[in-house]
């Protein structure tokens, strides 16, 4: 059956459009031959709505934040339309290079989920840590602060201890319970990030503590170390080239 969606932007100046999706979008994309860059996107939906004749269709990207995100665009001098509230969703256009437009809105209507082949649920990798700690709180603080985690799913308890919360972190998801008076256990996560000594500093600046500097490694990795303050140490990393 489906297993996923293809959508063709056409334009007169492709190669600006490419270059956008690529560069100010930074989708990660394959050169399918000859120049013809496709590009992931994140888990997609798709809606039928009454029109009046067939074979009419919209584009949309879809973010959290659109006032955010046409904040950033304008650091970037890319035009974006003035977001429009329709209920539904917050929503803006982009201009894109080759003169075309695209829409991005933040839905406000509930999301459709799926299940992947490996049964978990959209977004959702088939194996994910499962992190018991004393309190979460701290680490969900510095996940956010160090990595620019962000919380998608919270269980709470009666009294407010947290039963089960799920950070996204890129494109894996982390899940923490909370016990109180769990006895420390060793873990060890490691995380791929676009700049290793950016984010080891962050980590840092979070309230962790170094492990080890980042340095090169001969397998073509740039990684180092750090403990947060729940105990847990995440090694970093940046893929350089193949090694040796």
């Amino acid at each position: 059956m489906i297993t996923g969606a293809h959508s063709v932007i056409y334009s007169t100046n492709w190669e600006a459009d490419r270059a956008f999706l690529r560069d100010v979008l930074g989708l990660p994309h394959v050169d399918a031959g000859n120049g013809r860059l496709i590009f992931a996107l994140p888990p997609a939906e798709i809606a039928v709505h009454e029109g009046k004749r067939n074979s009419v269709h919209e584009q949309y990207l879809i973010c959290d934040d659109v006032q955010a995100f046409v904040a950033e665009m304008a650091k970037r001098d890319v035009a974006c339309s003035p977001p429009q509230d329709h209920g539904w969703g917050i929503v803006t256009s982009v201009t894109l290079p080759g003169g075309g437009s695209i829409g991005v809105y933040q839905p406000r209507h509930a999301r459709p989920t799926a299940r992947s082949a490996s049964g978990a649920p959209a977004g959702h990798p088939a194996i994910s840590p499962y992190l018991m700690v004393g309190s979460a709180a701290p680490l969900i603080d510095f996940a956010t602060r160090a990595f620019d985690a962000r919380e998608v799913r919270r269980h709470t308890e009666p009294d407010g201890r947290i039963r089960h919360v799920e950070l996204r972190i890129g494109d894996s998801v982390i899940m923490i319970g909370e016990r109180p008076g769990a006895a420390p256990t060793a873990v060890y996560l490691h995380i791929y990030v676009p700049d290793v000594d950016q984010t080891y500093q962050r980590a840092l600046q979070a309230g962790a503590r170094s492990v080890v500097a980042p340095r090169e490694q001969d397998y073509g990795d740039r990684t180092g170390g750090v403990t947060d303050p729940s105990g847990t140490t995440w090694w970093i990393g940046t893929h350089r080239s193949s090694g040796v």
